[in-house]
């Protein structure tokens, strides 16, 4: 059975029946959340995912790419930090967990090469510094798009502008589509909305 996609909360997750399910469940392609009691018996699961050569991050991985020739990795900063906010609590109040991500990039390269998959790396938003330079030293490639990508003056950049080892898109899922850009579509929503915080944003984003 496959379960590619599908998202399993374990509890109990540290240890004995908790921890196999877990491997049984990453291992058919499930995005697996852990829970334990405690800090120190998480660290028990990392130690053991070391010890396996992260068994479960692997069979995930070849899973998604034994018929495809490329894979998104969706929020690719997610191999190295997730910023956590305690239930009820402000979001300044968060903080950023932070994972063996040297270890899972080249579990990444590692699977890539054996599916002979490229692999492309969602790296939009807050990305840490470095981590698009690991990103492409373990052979992925960026993912840019031409929406958000602007110089210095404003002026969308030209193809010469972008890095070699990059994925460009015009738009995404989450964006206006290309006529409605060039049109100027979003921005007349966005002005009958009252999203913009003052006139110098408005004349910024029609520029």
């Amino acid at each position: 059975m496959s379960f590619i996609n599908q998202v399993a909360v374990v509890t109990g997750a540290s240890d004995g029946i908790g921890l196999e399910t877990v491997r049984l469940l990453a291992g058919a392609g499930a995005k697996v959340m852990l829970n334990a009691r405690g800090e120190a018996r998480l660290n028990q699961v990392i130690r053991a995912l070391r010890a396996t050569g992260y068994a479960p991050l692997r069979a995930s991985l070849a899973a998604s790419m034994r018929h495809a020739g490329a894979v998104r990795i969706d929020h690719a900063m997610g191999l190295q930090r997730l910023f956590l906010v305690p239930d009820g609590a402000k979001p300044t109040e968060g903080a950023y967990l932070h994972y063996p991500c040297r270890d899972q990039q080249l579990v990444v390269a590692l699977e890539s090469q054996r599916a002979q998959c490229m692999v492309v790396g969602e790296d939009l938003g807050t990305v840490a510094p470095g981590f698009r330079e690991a990103m492409a030293d373990a052979g992925a490639l960026s993912y840019r798009v031409l929406y958000f990508e602007r110089g210095w003056s404003n002026e969308v950049l030209r193809p010469q502008h972008f890095p070699r080892q990059a994925l460009v898109t015009a738009t995404t899922h989450d964006l206006p589509t290309l006529v409605g850009w060039w049109r100027g579509r979003d921005l007349e929503w966005r002005e009958r909305l009252k999203l913009f915080a003052g006139e110098s944003d408005k004349h910024s984003a029609w520029a």
